[in-house]
């Protein structure tokens, strides 16, 4: 994902690797860049690492920077964990990640999938401001989810609940891919 996370106006590099670690820990990661004329490709400027809920979160499967969905003029980070296990149930999770001139070691708000196995966080998109309240607004994929029709939430900039949900019509669409 290309995008100023620290407002300099210089575009950022994020890569996700979700299958980062060693041995039997996949916790998954998202690399940042940031861009500038001191922009150093080998060595990211912030390096996020999944939970580890299981043996394979693959936090940074999916992630994209969203333009301000704080209203501080800052861009934001969303990288979803389409394996992120809570309560013995494979949910998926979502991460963001505010923006600013020093990035922050953890998320402001994370978003709990709800269907065991769904993937949610499978794929994340910056979307426009929909509601034309000055915040970005994205969405979340949860590809087996709804009878595997697949579920794209939507959430508006600020929000902690998705405000709507569009379900594949038929098993196996994964609605989002």
């Amino acid at each position: 994902a290309l995008g100023s996370l620290d407002n300099n106006s210089s575009p950022d590099l994020v890569v996700g690797s979700p299958h980062y670690g060693t041995e039997a820990t996949y916790s998954g990661a998202a690399y940042v860049f940031q861009g500038g004329k001191s922009l150093n490709i080998t060595k990211p400027t912030k390096l996020y690492k999944g939970e580890l809920s299981s043996f394979q979160d693959q936090f940074g499967w999916s992630l994209d920077i969203i333009a301000d969905g704080n209203g501080d003029g800052i861009a934001e980070l969303v990288v979803g964990a389409p394996q992120f296990v809570s309560g013995g149930k494979q949910l998926g999770k979502v991460y963001l990640y505010n923006g600013g001139a020093t990035l922050p070691d953890n998320p402001s708000r994370t978003f709990l999938g709800a269907v065991e196995a769904g993937r949610f966080g499978e794929h994340v998109f910056s979307l426009a401001d929909l509601n034309k309240d000055q915040k970005g607004d994205w969405a979340c994929q949860a590809a087996n989810a709804g009878g595997s029709r697949g579920i794209v939430y939507f959430y508006y900039g600020g929000w902690e609940n998705d405000f709507y949900q569009f379900t594949g019509e038929a098993i196996a669409d994964a609605a989002g891919n």
